[in-house]
């Protein structure tokens, strides 16, 4: 299991190293060409904006890796001390029940763009793969957040305060 959190941290790393870098080198490129050569790259704002989605969307879950979804704390402080591991636990298996319905509507909207053939409009690429990355970001996050309550059951059954999931390595 182990292999597989560090094969799920690799990829949250390496898909958003390369959508930044990609992103980058083309908007400088389009900024450059347009105050320079007066010529402005038609697609590269397109692209741009679904770069930034891909890595949104697929990075998501490196936020449950390192505990940092978005959780209202203010919730869980209102009860004392000895509930709040318990709240944690119960807000974080309404994350997952959320990441599902996403998950679930998600691949319904994305079989939707499939058979409707909506493409992106500069480059003509399809726009499917592109809305996949809502629920695949999701699924990766429920995961993550899954192995988060494993982690806090174990350390509730231990009596120590849970560590986040990917230690001090992340």
């Amino acid at each position: 299991m182990k292999k597989f959190r560090q094969a799920m941290l690799l990829l949250d790393k390496w898909v958003s190293i390369v959508c930044i870098i990609v992103d980058l080198v083309i908007l400088f490129v389009n900024v450059v060409g347009r105050y320079v050569f007066s010529y402005s790259i038609p697609w590269a704002e397109e692209l741009g904006r679904y770069l930034m989605i891909i890595m949104i969307y697929l990075g998501v879950s490196y936020s449950a890796h390192n505990d940092s979804h978005i959780r209202i704390d203010s919730v869980e402080k209102l009860y004392p001390a000895k509930a709040r591991p318990y709240i944690r636990l119960l807000s974080n298996a309404i994350w997952v029940f959320y990441c599902g319905i996403i998950v679930f509507y998600g691949v319904k909207y994305t079989a939707y763009i499939m058979e409707t053939g909506a493409r992106m409009v500069a480059i003509n690429i399809p726009l499917w793969p592109i809305y996949a990355t809502i629920p695949l970001g999701h699924l990766l996050m429920g995961v993550r957040v899954i192995f988060l309550i494993s982690d806090q059951i174990g350390a509730m059954r231990a009596k120590e305060p849970p560590a986040k999931e990917g230690g001090a390595s992340a």
